[in-house]
């Protein structure tokens, strides 16, 4: 299921876990008989140490550094 995820990269997530569950060999391999909630692959990714965050927005990135921008903000 790690190896799963890491697969995925940063941007998996709980439904990630779901969807690979939902897969009947999957869940044989794991002996797991029933499909799992998005909720306790959620728990799930918080007991096997991932963590979530918001990503920045609105930040300057390029160009806030040309004279013309740095002359329009003085």
């Amino acid at each position: 299921l790690s190896l799963h995820l890491c697969s995925i990269g940063k941007f998996a997530c709980a439904g990630d876990i779901v969807d690979f569950l939902a897969v009947p060999e999957n869940r044989e391999q794991l002996k797991i008989h029933q499909p799992i909630s998005v909720c306790m692959a959620h728990c799930w990714m918080k007991q096997m140490g991932w963590k979530w965050k918001q990503e920045a927005k609105g930040q300057y990135i390029d160009g806030h550094k040309r004279e013309d921008v740095v002359t329009y903000h003085q």
